[in-house]
Order: C-alpha cells, then sequence, then structure tokens
C-alpha cells in the first residue's frame, strides 16, 4: 500500500464521484473535509494525497452504508489509461505473471491502498488483498474496489476475459450480487476467512498480446525514476510533521524558521522542496495542529488554552478561530460532540 502523503493523479477520484453522484450522492458531500475543489477534481492534470482520496471513500461509504458491490462496480471501470507509464508496463509485460511482479514492485503508482500477496503452487495462483492499517469503515470497500479494479487489468492486458476459480471476500454480503460473476467469472464467498482471488496457473504464464521487451525495460526505468522522486517528496513532508510533533510536545515556537534549522537547512530550501511537493509549510502546521488538537481534545486532560499553548499559538481565540475553520464549530463543540 502506497503511504497516505503520497501524491497521485486525480482519475481514480473522478471516478469515485462519478458513482457517487449516479447513486444520488451530492458531489458537496464527496468532497467534505478532502480539500479537494470542484476546479481541481475537474482538471485532468491535477494531483492529490492518497489520504484525499480515502476521505472521498470515507464520505462515500458513510452516505450509502449499505454497500456490498459498489466497491466491485468501481473496480470495473478502471482502464489501464489511467495508470499512465505504469499501465503501459503492465500490458508490455511479456506474461501475466511478469506483469504481477511489475505491479508488486512499483505499486506505490497505483490507485490501489490494498496490500497484495501472490501464492503460487503447480495448478493454481492466489492474489491475497488486506487493508488492516487502513480504518474499519473503508476496508470492505477498498478490498472490493482493489480486487474488481486488478480483474479489469488482467482481462484488458490479456486482451480477453479471464475466469476466476474462487472470488473470497472476509466481509459479510447486504445484498445479492449475482451480477459480480460476469466481471470475475464465478460468485463471490462472503464471509470467508480471507480476501482472494483464485486463477489457474496457465493464465499466468501465456504471454501477453503487447508484450514487447524494449518498451517494458523502458517503463521500468521510467517508473523507478517516478517513484524515487515520490518517496524523496513524501519524505520532506514527513520530516515537517516529525519536527512539528517534536515540538509541539515540547511546546516551543513553530516558525518555519525554526523548523527548517531542526532539520539543518535554510527556510528557502524548505520551502522549494514542499512547494515542489505541492504544498506549504503552512499547510502542512494547519493539518498537524489540526490533527493533534482532535488527539488532545480527546483525551479531555487539556483545557483549551493548554491546547492552545501546545500548538504554538500566543492567544487562545486565535486557537478557536482556526479550529471553527477547520471543522465547523469550537473546540468545546467539537469535544462535547464526542
Amino acid at each position: 500500500m502506497a503511504s497516505l502523503e503520497s501524491q497521485r493523479g486525480i482519475v481514480s477520484a473522478q471516478l469515485l464521484c462519478q458513482l457517487a453522484q449516479e447513486e444520488g450522492v451530492s458531489l458537496a458531500n464527496m468532497l467534505q473535509n478532502t480539500d479537494i475543489s470542484i476546479t481541481t477534481l475537474g482538471n485532468p492534470h491535477s494531483r492529490i494525497l492518497a489520504r484525499q482520496e480515502l476521505q472521498l471513500i470515507h464520505n462515500l461509504t458513510k452516505a450509502l452504508p449499505s454497500s456490498t458491490g459498489l466497491g466491485v462496480r468501481l473496480g470495473q471501470r478502471y482502464r489501464l489509461a489511467n495508470y499512465g507509464v505504469f499501465g503501459f508496463g503492465l500490458s508490455s509485460s511479456a506474461t501475466l505473471q511478469e506483469a504481477a511482479l511489475f505491479g508488486l514492485r512499483f505499486m506505490g503508482l497505483s490507485y490501489a491502498f490494498s496490500q497484495f500477496e501472490l501464492r503460487f503452487d503447480r495448478k493454481k495462483v492466489q492474489v491475497h488483498f488486506s487493508a488492516d492499517t487502513l480504518p474499519l469503515a473503508v476496508q470492505s470497500f477498498v478490498i472490493e474496489r482493489d480486487m474488481s479494479a486488478l480483474m479489469s487489468l488482467v482481462h484488458e492486458v490479456t486482451g480477453k476475459k479471464q475466469l476466476c476459480s474462487k472470488i473470497c471476500f472476509s466481509h459479510k454480503s447486504q445484498a445479492e450480487i449475482p451480477w459480480a460473476a460476469e466481471h470475475f467469472g464465478v460468485q463471490p464467498t462472503f464471509g470467508a476467512d480471507v480476501n482472494m482471488a483464485e486463477m489457474a496457473l496457465a493464465v499466468f504464464t501465456q504471454p501477453l498480446p503487447q508484450a514487447d521487451a524494449a518498451t517494458h525495460q523502458a517503463c521500468v526505468a521510467e517508473c523507478e525514476a517516478m517513484l524515487s522522486d515520490l518517496r524523496q517528496r513524501q519524505g520532506w513532508c514527513e520530516r515537517v510533521r516529525n519536527a512539528l510533533e517534536r515540538r509541539f510536545q515540547g511546546q516551543q515556537g513553530v516558525s518555519m524558521e525554526l523548523l527548517a534549522a531542526d532539520m539543518f537547512v535554510s527556510s528557502r530550501t524548505l520551502r522549494r522542496h514542499l512547494s515542489n511537493q505541492g504544498t506549504s509549510y503552512r499547510q502542512l502546521l494547519d493539518e498537524a495542529r489540526e490533527e493533534k488538537a482532535k488527539a488532545l481534545l480527546r483525551e479531555g486532560q487539556h483545557s483549551v488554552k493548554a491546547i492552545a499553548e501546545i500548538l504554538g499559538y500566543q492567544e487562545p481565540a486565535s486557537f478557536v478561530h482556526a479550529f471553527k475553520r477547520w471543522v465547523g464549530v469550537s473546540p468545546t463543540q467539537w469535544r462535547n460532540q464526542g
């Protein structure tokens, strides 16, 4: 699973919102708490963070709590073209097995939130899925979406619909979804011990119709460069968040100059790195303060004045104003609601 702070294209978010609107969920409800604007959503070149897409999924499952099968429907809409160079790398692989190994290697460039594990024996291949690190409310949807999207890509790279011998979901079905058998080749089993798709080994070893060794190697090189860049950018955001957490704990100042000094760079250099990431120090500080404020309010051991001091505000009123901007109510009201 990619880091929730890694960047990804907007296509998956667009597919989510399209499905939501078809199901009667408004765009305003879908975009709530995501910091994704309608302009960003409509721009095919936009980049968002993985956690923003996860918030979209949370908003959808909250609006449609009886949503078994909805993730399968969404996964059917993913196409190789949605993945750019990563998609070319899959389709230019020699076999489906090579494509699977390529996908695992560069999973950080996909839209998946699940963790994948391949298990082989002499006659079959099993792909096991897990999403245990995600909030419980979204796990079932994510597993359905990622398993379904995987089969969509398998159908496309092989040039024909492939049949699974088993499809297992660990969550229970809230409704019959016989139409899913058309996509997977078999009726899914719900309430199983594992999340798993099983196919014949022969499917994995057959040559792919668009196999091209030169193209595949070029895609490998490009994906390595892209993944390295993503990790480097992600590293700066993580370093800022970690430095902020240390300063919150010590009730120290949280200016950009002080934080840059903690990281042994100039504030100008830090600003440049964060700008390349598509973010800013002010945005990261706001996010860290909101997260820390909620954690402290849940604990119930600190007054609003004390929390303001921990977060580096000179006046409690400034903290209260900021908190209302983040969540729409005062810190005291938010704590009482919980």
